[in-house]
């Protein structure tokens, strides 16, 4: 049965195994380059609900995350994972992820988790991502 990310009037849908590996892998990330408590405790409370979730139709972002600063969280967890997955990092050895419409899946979490935060909360915001990280990295290395 097809599982659901869904924001206000808008959602897409993957398969209950790709939800729940979304969800997983999402949340090993979260805890492997969570900055603070805080977020420690959100990748935590995901972790204990991927069971509740996965038995539910959706996962519905103004509920199961519940503040902005949330969301921004998980919209760079996502993107992370989408990086992590597309250089084969996380996920390699699971033959059910470790295939481009993974990578697709994860980068459309991020960018429909990142909808989700209201514009007035992005004018001088945005993931700071793994992928940013690594272009920040190649830009500076090259001759001027």
């Amino acid at each position: 049965m097809p599982r659901c990310f869904r924001f206000e009037d808008r959602f897409f849908y993957v398969s209950s195994r790709r939800f729940a590996d979304l969800l997983v892998y999402g949340v090993f990330v979260a805890l492997k380059t969570a900055n603070d408590d805080r977020e420690r405790a959100w990748a935590n409370r995901l972790r204990e609900s991927i069971p509740d979730l996965c038995q539910r139709d959706a996962l519905t972002l103004e509920t199961d995350f519940l503040s902005v600063d949330e969301r921004k969280f998980w919209a760079r967890v996502f993107d992370d994972l989408a990086y992590l997955a597309f250089r084969h990092e996380i996920g390699a050895d699971d033959p059910g992820f470790n295939d481009y419409t993974a990578v697709a899946d994860a980068s459309l979490l991020a960018f429909f988790t990142l909808a989700s935060v209201p514009w007035q909360e992005k004018d001088d915001w945005h993931p700071q991502t793994m992928a940013m990280a690594e272009r920040e990295k190649l830009e500076k290395g090259r001759p001027k």
